[in-house]
């Protein structure tokens, strides 16, 4: 058995004690934890293990809000998120927010009638659900990557090459994540060996974004504006 402590951490005060077999803990703590004590879900900001045996976990109360209250703030997401690679994540990563995947992605021509479609869903979030700032439902995209493949090199001599890309708060780097500065533009993708298999812009998209895209005849999807940047 395990001796368990839990310390609220808006107070500082340990609030329960617990004996709980390891099969009963998740085997690791890197990852986001959610609990449920006394019926209300509480987030593991901390786990320490200060002597054999024993565990003693941080946790911050999830505060509930009426479902009505709650509207996403973007009118479309990725749905699917790259798998992420074995080992911590290395200094020097570009650092996405999760939902800032693949919100603006360089796409060819024989795409467009996917994206013209993937349009006219998000278009009707604007249309049906704005509500003030925000919206109450959005559209999760399922198609793509829409990058054809690429030669590993094809956006130019890099101004800066970061060490990978990561997402906010993970533990892990994205599995084959690469992110370049290329003429002032910030790239990122997913490569295989000397192949880019999904290219994205983030940050500003700036006229020299199209230059460099250019030779290969493909285009930028600005997917929350529904707009093509050509």
């Amino acid at each position: 058995m395990i001796a368990v402590e839990f310390v609220d951490a808006a107070s500082g005060a340990v609030f329960a004690q617990a004996d709980l077999r390891p099969e009963q803990l998740p085997a690791d703590f890197s990852v986001r934890t959610t609990l449920q004590l006394g019926g209300e879900p509480w987030l593991v900001e901390t786990a320490a293990r200060p002597a054999p045996g024993r565990l003693v976990l941080t946790v911050r109360r999830i505060e509930r809000a009426a479902p009505e209250l709650l509207l996403y703030s973007l009118p479309t997401l990725c749905e699917a998120l790259p798998p992420l690679a074995p080992g911590p994540v290395p200094g020097g990563c570009l650092e996405l927010h999760e939902d800032d995947w693949r919100q603006v992605e360089a796409v060819a021509p024989a795409a467009a009638t996917v994206v013209e479609a993937e349009f006219a869903a998000i278009r009707r979030v604007y249309g049906q659900h704005r509500d003030g700032a925000g919206f109450r439902d959005l559209h999760a995209r399922t198609v793509g990557p829409l990058t054809p493949r690429l030669p590993w090199g094809a956006l130019g001599r890099p101004e800066h090459e970061y060490a990978g890309v990561c997402f906010r708060g993970a533990p892990r780097p994205v599995a084959g994540g690469f992110a370049v500065v290329v003429r002032g533009v910030t790239w990122y993708g997913l490569r295989e060996a000397d192949q880019i298999t999904l290219l994205a812009v983030a940050g500003p998209v700036t006229p020299t974004a199209g230059a460099v895209l250019s030779w290969a005849g493909l285009a930028l999807v600005d997917w929350c504006r529904c707009e093509w940047i050509r």
